[in-house]
This record gives C-alpha cells, sequence and structure tokens, in this order.
C-alpha cells in the first residue's frame, strides 16, 4: 500500500518474534525507500532481559534500516501524554514521508495488553491537521549548479538517458520532453514506467537489454556519457556494457544525498530532486549536439529488436507470455513482477505503448520475501493488479493468499 500511495502505511505487531518477522520488509522499505511507520508493542521495562515471555530486546532492533527510532513512555491517562503521544506521531510520520521516504520504528512499552474501552464516546477523537505542522521543501540546485551539468557535456555527441525506478509523474514528463528536445535515447528501465506511458516516444529504446546482450555491440559501443535519473536498472547487460566502456561523462541524479551508484566508475553525482534539474534543464538554451548517426544506431537497432523479440507468438513461453500481457494489459493497472528471472523477462518483452500501466517491484533488496503480499497490498488501494512471479517466490509467501 505504500509503495503504491508514496504514504506512510502503519504496521503493527505484539512484542517479541512478531517484531522480528517484519525485519525483512523494513530491509526492502529501507532500500527502496517506502515510508512506513512500524509500530512494535513490547513488554514494560521491569520484564526485559529476566526470562519473561515474549520479551526480547526490541530497542534499534532494525539498526540502520530505519531513519528514526524512539522508544514511547509508559501510557498515562493525561493530557500532557497525550500531547507527547501526538507529537511523536506526527514527527514520526514526517520523517518517513520526508525525501529519501522510508521507515520508522516506534516502540510501545506496555504493562497490561492495550485494550480500549469501546463503550466511550468519542474514542478516537478527532483532527483536521497534523499535531505538528512541517514545512518542508525539494532539494535542488541553483542556475549556476545546472549550467555546470550543461558544460560538462560540450563536445559530447554520442549519450544516453539512463532511467531505472522513478516515482514521480513530473519528472518521466520532463524527462520524455528533454529526450525529444536533445533527441538522446532513453535506455529505459521495465520500472522506469517510461515504456507504458501516454506520453512515450520514440526515444524511448525499450529493447536495450536485448540490443547490448550482443556483445559484439556492447565491446564496439562507445558513449560519451550517460546521465541517470532513479534506481540502477536491472539490466545486466547494461552494467557490463557501463563499467566496460567508462564513458567520459557519467552523471547519477538522486536527491537528498542519496548514493545509489554500485559500478565503481568515475561519477558526477548531482543532488536533486529529478524533476527540478529536468525543467531546468528543458529551459536552458544550449544544447549538445548529438551525433546523428548515434540516435539511428538505436532506432534501428530497436526496431529490428522489437521484431525479433516478436517472433512466434504462437509457441508458450515466458518471454511469449509477457508479451501477451503486454499487449492486452488494461489501462490504469498495476504489474508487479518478481526478482530473479520475471524481472529480467519483463525488462526483456514489455514493450513501448501509448497506455498508462505502472509496473512495481521489490527491487530494492532483491528477496524473494512477502511479493505475494505487496502485490496484495497495491491491490488493497483499489488498483488492479496482475502478479508475475516465479516458483520459489510465490511458495515463499503463498500463505498470504489465506489472508484474502
Amino acid at each position: 500500500m505504500a509503495k503504491k500511495t508514496q504514504k506512510p502505511v502503519a504496521l503493527v505487531c505484539t512484542s517479541g518474534t512478531a517484531a522480528a518477522n517484519y525485519y525483512p520488509a523494513i530491509v526492502e522499505a529501507y532500500y527502496s525507500r517506502v515510508p512506513l511507520l512500524v509500530l512494535t508493542a513490547d513488554r514494560p521495562h521491569e520484564l526485559r532481559d529476566n526470562g519473561a515471555p515474549q520479551a526480547i530486546d526490541q530497542i534499534k532492533m532494525y539498526g540502520a534500516y530505519t531513519k528514526y527510532f524512539h522508544e514511547m513512555a509508559v501510557p498515562e491517562n493525561t493530557e500532557q501524554m497525550k500531547r507527547y503521544a501526538r507529537r511523536q506521531a506526527s514527527r514520526s510520520y514526517s520523517i518517513a514521508n520526508h525525501p529519501n521516504k522510508g521507515p520508522v520504528q516506534l516502540n510501545f512499552p506496555f504493562k497490561d495488553p492495550l485494550v480500549p474501552d469501546l463503550t466511550l464516546s468519542d474514542l478516537w477523537g478527532s483532527s483536521t491537521q497534523s499535531f505538528v505542522n512541517h514545512i518542508t521543501g525539494k532539494e535542488q540546485i541553483d542556475a549556476s549548479a545546472a549550467s555546470q551539468v550543461l558544460d560538462l557535456l560540450q563536445g559530447q555527441s554520442r549519450g544516453v538517458f539512463v532511467c531505472g525506478e522513478l516515482h514521480s509523474d513530473e519528472a518521466k514528463e520532463h524527462l520524455l520532453q528533454l529526450a525529444k528536445k536533445w533527441e538522446v535515447p532513453i535506455l529505459a528501465d521495465v520500472l522506469s514506467n517510461l515504456r507504458k506511458h501516454p506520453y512515450t516516444n520514440e526515444w524511448v529504446i525499450s529493447t536495450y537489454d536485448a540490443i547490448l546482450k550482443q556483445e559484439e555491440i556492447r565491446n564496439n559501443l562507445d558513449v560519451d556519457f550517460v546521465i541517470r535519473f532513479g534506481s540502477m536498472p536491472v539490466s545486466k547487460p547494461y552494467m557490463q556494457w557501463i563499467t566496460a566502456q567508462r564513458p567520459e561523462v557519467h552523471i547519477v541524479v538522486d536527491e537528498n544525498q542519496g548514493y545509489r551508484e554500485p559500478t565503481s566508475i568515475e561519477t558526477t553525482m548531482v543532488f536533486s530532486e529529478p524533476a527540478s534539474l529536468l525543467k531546468q534543464l528543458n529551459e536552458a538554451e544550449s544544447l549538445p549536439e548529438i551525433d546523428r548517426k548515434w540516435s539511428n544506431f538505436w532506432f534501428e537497432n530497436n526496431q529490428t529488436a522489437t521484431e525479433i523479440l516478436t517472433l512466434n507468438q504462437d509457441e508458450l513461453t515466458e518471454g511469449t507470455a509477457i508479451l501477451a500481457l503486454s499487449e492486452t494489459i488494461q489501462e490504469e493497472s498495476v504489474v508487479f513482477v518478481g526478482n530473479s528471472m520475471p524481472i529480467r523477462d519483463l525488462d526483456t518483452f514489455f514493450l513501448n505503448d501509448y497506455k498508462s500501466v505502472q509496473v512495481m517491484s521489490n527491487r530494492g533488496a532483491n528477496g524473494i520475501d512477502g511479493v505475494v503480499s505487496s502485490a496484495m497490498g497495491v491491490a488493497a488501494t483499489g488498483t488492479p493488479v496482475t502478479l508475475v512471479i516465479g516458483d520459489v517466490s510465490f511458495l515463499h509467501d503463498y500463505t498470504a493468499l489465506f489472508y484474502c
């Protein structure tokens, strides 16, 4: 639910190993930048570390995988304590929801089980706004810093935009516009959601993974500059190509001091909310002079790869299954895809179309934990979901279906 809405969702559990069962989800949320409020019940202080049941050490139990931890006071029915609780709730929500988004943990020690008196009037109270208001802004660079980005591209004629998982609709539209204006191809990861987009265009190269799988092409395709938005793409051939070619200019755009750059090549990190930077680049008067032969190479090979990938659709394979899904998927729906081969099949066979479809996956830690549950959570927001999953991931989490 949090992945789909990009707003914090609360997880509530009892004490002990119940909280430990959340660990894989917390790790995934941290690396995927998903906002979560993890509310863990706990035993009171006098029953800790002395053999009492359902009592383990829950203090900062998720370590560095939460953005914030706070041990709540033992509840008291006083106005001061209610204000304290509301302040912590507001603070935790804001921290979880502010870039880079992620999980926070509040630990609640209770002397007795928390049993509300449902006969009380106005039991839950009411509020029209947050108890503590937070006014925040988006990280962005100024005009002179944006000019530095353009200066790096002077004399570089063979370049690409690379787009991994990107949540901002504004950023997607600005990137599609910039690619068209600069005439620079976009190597669009399937999680970029630029392939199935109302404004997708000919500059979106959906088959780049298939193209770069050809070793001869990969070894001889010299690139001058790469500008990447979003997380690292799924494609292994892209990783092999970029680390071997070592472009003259390699720029990674990330917000709030994020550092998602595993290639270990010389890189310029630009810390800015992507939409803000893209808007500045779109408004700039100077444009890089792109080699037209370079652009034509990507156009022609994208067309050839598409023709090859769509052959033999009568034969049932993983590829033809994804092609059928790509052609028939409903507007305004979600494809939730598991890791290992399913995400790679989708990256290869999920082709461009002028429709609004969102592809989602748990790519933070690339694990098999909770994939069925995650897809069900997206569906719980009222969105039609198609789950594409491998057998091991399915067996790991199939019991989630018991709670449908």
